[in-house]
């Protein structure tokens, strides 16, 4: 009774990892980088990932693409404030006192953004199979965010930020995924980020000093390629 439990077991184990190694070789199909395919918890799906390079877009690895969709702080500058100057001010300089709002960076942070579906899904129902996209390039639109209470305060992040566009697209270069009849897939697109964080101080107009406010900003940025596209992350998403 035993020996029949334990061949029961090893049946099991069999089944399944077969079952696992079915759903690879299928998402792997006749295509590109069969080796390639892996799992992707945050698509619940089996992936391909394609990073954008100088000569097209390069098929990366579950380990490489790991290693470029990690967080990195980019720096860390001083959160040290100029505190207001303890000057006495007599009545007609108490007049002409004003204080101007600013925005105060603090940290930047890389990162890679939630995923954009850039096509609807895409299936093969030809029993020789299907080459997706024929070699066409896929483009989505990527924008500037902004967290502010109203519209000067993300005007005062925009600008002490040197922040000069509000979006920017990404586009594939010649893309073509094959699938074989019944499989069905769609490509997405996570954006390379940088999140710059910072606080709001006032800053009076001689020589006082400013003072930082418990109001906080931050804005997130779409990363820039030499020819003004966005960077990121392609991936084929088998369903």
């Amino acid at each position: 009774m035993k020996f029949i439990r334990i061949i029961l077991s090893l049946s099991v184990i069999f089944f399944t990892f077969s079952s696992f190694n079915f759903k690879v070789n299928a998402a792997e199909s006749d295509g590109i980088g069969d080796e390639n395919t892996f799992y992707s918890p945050e698509f619940g799906a089996y992936v391909n990932a394609y990073k954008i390079t100088d000569n097209g877009l390069q098929e990366l690895t579950e380990e490489e693409n790991e290693e470029v969709t990690e967080v990195e702080n980019l720096d860390s500058n001083s959160t040290r404030v100029q505190s207001m100057n303890q000057k006495t001010l007599n009545d007609s300089t108490i007049m002409d006192y004003r204080e101007t709002k600013k925005f105060k960076p603090t940290k930047s942070t890389r990162y890679v953004g939630d995923p954009i579906k850039v096509t609807q899904d895409i299936g093969c129902t030809v029993s020789k199979g299907c080459s997706i996209g024929y070699g066409v390039s896929y483009t989505t639109t990527v924008s500037v965010s902004y967290t502010a209470n109203s519209n000067s305060d993300k005007g005062l992040i925009k600008s002490a930020l040197g922040i000069t566009y509000s979006k920017a697209k990404a586009t594939t270069s010649s893309f073509t995924y094959n699938l074989k009849k019944g499989e069905k897939g769609y490509v997405a697109f996570k954006p390379y980020k940088i999140k710059k964080d910072g606080y709001f101080q006032l800053c009076g107009n001689q020589g006082v000093g400013c003072r930082k406010t418990s109001q906080t900003g931050y804005a997130r940025v779409p990363v820039k390629l030499k020819d003004g596209k966005a960077d990121g992350i392609f991936y084929f998403v088998l369903k």
